[in-house]
């Protein structure tokens, strides 16, 4: 025998069936957020191991009445290899270009690559400092500045 549903039955059935959408639509949810919490956990820990194998060589300068000399440092926690610097005075219109290869720097080392003379009178040139090196990471290291002398 076929009963018509009475209002309370329908309401019921219709709240019943609401929370199973929101239910299942939760569910979703959670697994889409659990998936961009692992996604960002795993690519931290990838920047973490990375750092852990990179090194990170930086140029200055020290100061002395008639010259600078160029230093090299590695900030980083691996070996860098095959340093190059690359040192362009911009004076005057003049741009020089010298590129300085070092072989290595181990972690927290740092090592002087030359001395730069300075005349008494004009101002004080400026240096644009590029170093690129390899390390353990397998990705290219590159710093660059523009130092004043």
């Amino acid at each position: 025998m076929i009963t018509a549903w009475s209002r309370p039955d329908v309401v019921n059935a219709i709240i019943a069936g609401t929370a199973l959408v929101l239910s299942v639509l939760g569910l979703v949810l959670q697994h889409r957020l659990q998936q961009r919490t692992d996604a960002r956990d795993a690519a931290r820990r990838d920047d973490e191991l990375r750092a852990q194998r990179s090194a990170k060589v930086v140029a200055y300068f020290e100061v002395r009445p008639s010259a600078r000399d160029v230093f090299i440092r590695n900030d980083g926690s691996s070996v860098a290899r095959n340093i190059k610097v690359q040192l362009t005075e911009a004076t005057q219109g003049k741009r020089d270009n010298e590129v300085i290869e070092w072989p290595s720097l181990g972690s927290g080392a740092s090592a002087k690559l030359r001395y730069i003379t300075i005349s008494g009178l004009g101002p004080r040139p400026e240096f644009h400092v590029a170093v690129g090196w390899d390390d353990d990471s397998g990705v290219p290291g590159l710093w660059e500045s523009t130092i004043p002398t």
